[in-house]
């Protein structure tokens, strides 16, 4: 019987661990600094950016919060 999922360059425990990885990073960039109790800086302050006018000052600020936020 030939592997269905031989076509395919990821398998599926490989997109389940892509997925678990996105979900991660996802949760730490929507959570707010100081939100998670006894963890005071974990998280990012995209949030606070969130109604500041579009320009590339505002974009290069979340990107950097995005990043630190990963690190």
């Amino acid at each position: 019987m030939p592997n269905q999922y031989a076509k395919f360059k990821y398998t599926i425990l490989d997109t389940s661990v892509y997925s678990a990885a996105y979900v991660r990073y996802k949760n730490l960039v929507k959570t707010n600094l100081g939100e998670r109790p006894f963890q005071p800086f974990v998280g990012s302050n995209v949030y606070g950016s969130l109604f500041e006018p579009l320009d590339p000052f505002t974009t290069d600020q979340v990107k950097i919060q995005i990043i630190n936020t990963i690190k």
